[in-house]
């Protein structure tokens, strides 16, 4: 049957599998049943005129006032039939068996049972689980946006590089580090998660750290912290739509050369906390020993379920130990916004030649330092040197503010007049004569 007109239409085939069955329409994955007026009736295309199927078998011509009352435009013309002999009828439409059916239809059909019920399941339950989604370094290397990363899933190239779990909302911090360094093979000390929020001018940056050993935890309010379910978390934090994200920081990206030495704060006592491991649950847990012989890495894009385990907490040794700079504001001990002097900034740089802006590295700065002494980190960073009778290297550098905002930063004034605090994001170019970049665009400002 072809249903359309000579520009187009659609394909479908009336059938009928057995001697004593009904009639089908098989219309691509759809098969539904239709009456012998559907088939014989329906199907000869044009408008009036036709034949109707009377209750005694015979086709009867309509009336001249029925035609008119029921005359309309019909779209479907049937272009093939096949027809059977009366003899051979027994035996072409014979019931079917098993053994009739190919195997790859079979294995086909299985699949998609099998498929039906696991998403079936997966709606079911939904309300179990929270996505979270984890980017790094070589996310923001890879990214020439706005912001550290895409998180559009339409943007099938920036996905790629953004890392994405399905965990139940009962894992707590603790379980979630575990995991994310089995997936990574790095020791869960050499990793450090921070919260991505929404900034109310539409960009999404790093907030604040989430410590990764309760052992190092200076109060037993943050230790706690790290056992409290995840979802318990984000209902008493800024974390706003259907998933979390999260910026993971490795040690080896740690980088601070304005600051030869990472200031200390003034803390009261540690006092060591009471923790017991949390309860193991749901049947998708594997042991943590069968999973480090297990892992290969991390697939980019993929998602994986996490749950609560036997989790052990690792003793890091004095000469293993990761010395992490002290950013933001710790709970339960300081009032301010930000009490240390440490803040964590991501360098981009705008390629005035290929008119790219990308991504760098980012760099822990004092936020009392002023903003030019970045300038001889960025010339050794990028190795641009003065050449014999040139002028010193002058590099221009711009926060970037919201998407088609950027604003300069003066050299002489602070990170902390500049308002600069985490997760910001600080772009550099090197600011020659006009005439060298003529038919280009030499401002960065107006590449945004």
């Amino acid at each position: 049957m072809h249903s359309g007109d000579v520009h187009g239409g659609h394909y479908y085939g009336m059938i009928k599998p057995e001697k004593d069955s009904k009639w089908y329409r098989y219309d691509d994955e759809r098969v539904i049943p239709v009456t012998l007026d559907d088939v014989l009736e329906e199907n000869f295309g044009g408008d009036g005129g036709v034949t109707s199927f009377s209750h005694n078998g015979n086709l009867t011509p309509q009336t001249r006032m029925a035609r008119n009352a029921a005359q309309w435009k019909r779209f479907t013309s049937a272009y093939m039939l096949v027809y059977l002999r009366e003899d051979a009828i027994p035996e072409i439409l014979a019931p079917i068996t098993p053994r009739d059916v190919p195997q790859h239809v079979v294995q086909r059909v299985e699949e998609e049972r099998l498929e039906a019920i696991r998403k079936r399941r997966e709606k079911e339950e939904m309300h179990l689980y929270i996505s979270i989604k984890i980017i790094d370094l070589n996310t923001f290397r890879h990214h020439e946006g706005i912001d550290l990363a895409s998180f559009d899933p339409q943007d099938k190239e920036a996905q790629d590089y953004v890392r994405a779990y399905r965990v139940r909302r009962d894992l707590t911090w603790l379980g979630l580090y575990q995991h994310v360094a089995e997936a990574y093979s790095v020791g869960r000390d050499h990793i450090r998660l921070w919260h991505l929020v929404n900034r109310q001018n539409k960009t999404i940056r790093p907030d604040v750290p989430i410590p990764a050993d309760p052992h190092l935890s200076i109060s037993l309010q943050l230790c706690s912290r790290l056992m409290i379910a995840i979802d318990s978390w984000t209902k008493n934090s800024s974390a706003r739509g259907p998933d979390l994200r999260l910026y993971m920081e490795m040690a080896e990206d740690i980088w601070h050369p304005t600051v030869p030495v990472l200031p200390k704060r003034t803390l009261p006592a540690p006092q060591p906390p009471q923790i017991t491991s949390p309860l193991r649950h749901s049947e998708e847990f594997k042991d943590p020993k069968e999973q480090s012989h297990t892992s290969s890495g991390h697939s980019h894009s993929s998602s994986k379920s996490m749950s609560n385990g036997d989790i052990e907490l690792e003793n890091t040794s004095g000469k293993d130990l990761i010395e992490w700079p002290e950013v933001g504001k710790l709970p339960g001990v300081y009032n301010a916004r930000h009490d240390a002097a440490m803040i964590l900034i991501f360098l981009k740089w705008f390629d005035v030649d290929n008119q790219r802006l990308r991504g760098v590295r980012p760099i822990y700065v004092n936020r009392h330092d002023k903003t030019g002494k970045l300038t001889p980190v960025i010339a050794e960073l990028m190795d641009w040197k003065q050449e014999p009778g040139d002028p010193p290297v002058n590099i221009a550098f711009f926060e970037e503010i919201k998407p088609g905002m950027t604003e300069p930063l003066k050299p002489n004034a602070t990170f902390i007049a500049s308002e600069i605090q985490d997760g910001d994001i600080i772009c550099y170019m090197r600011a020659l004569p006009p005439k060298r970049y003529l038919p280009l665009n030499p401002y960065l400002p107006s590449f945004f």
